[in-house]
């Protein structure tokens, strides 16, 4: 299973596997339907990797979610 991440309207919304919490809704439970990331956050751009998602804020800064194995 893999993740998905769509950025609609600055809120990023993931499904699927979310067994390093890459959805970003502070489970780990797997999604067959759309979930918001929690925190109310606006970001500009989003990506999705192996076990991890990365988003550009509208501040600037950068924030990641899911695996963080190595730093």
């Amino acid at each position: 299973m893999s993740t998905t991440i769509a950025l609609i309207t600055t809120v990023p919304w993931t499904w699927g596997d979310n067994s390093s919490g890459q959805c970003g809704d502070q489970t780990i439970t797997n999604r067959s339907s759309p979930v918001a990331v929690a925190g109310g956050h606006s970001f500009d751009q989003v990506s999705g990797g192996l076990q991890h998602a990365l988003g550009l804020k509208t501040d600037g800064t950068v924030w990641g979610l899911g695996l963080n194995t190595s730093g």
